[in-house]
């Protein structure tokens, strides 16, 4: 038997109805709520000289290498991996 969603059609007559901003998976969610329990990833860092930004990008090319490198993708086009430093 297919899930509810699948078979109800309400929902998909009103086409003019736009998205809210509660959570679906919980009700009565609200929109601020959702995005206190939402947890984060974090980000790359922000730099302010562009020799720093590019010493860390070198280092994460380097580990991206050395994992490449562990799982076997070290030969061939198998281990190209491509940086483009911001200018």
């Amino acid at each position: 038997m297919s899930p509810p969603s699948a078979t109800h059609t309400e929902s998909n007559e009103s086409s003019d109805k736009k998205p809210t901003a509660i959570a679906t998976h919980e009700l009565g969610l609200t929109g601020h709520e959702a995005k206190v329990k939402m947890p984060t990833s974090p980000g790359p860092p922000k730099f302010d000289d562009p020799y720093k930004e590019r010493a860390y990008l070198k280092g994460r090319l380097a580990a991206a290498f050395r994992i490449f490198g562990k799982y076997g993708f070290d030969e061939g086009v198998a281990g190209h991996i491509t940086l483009r430093v911001p200018p």
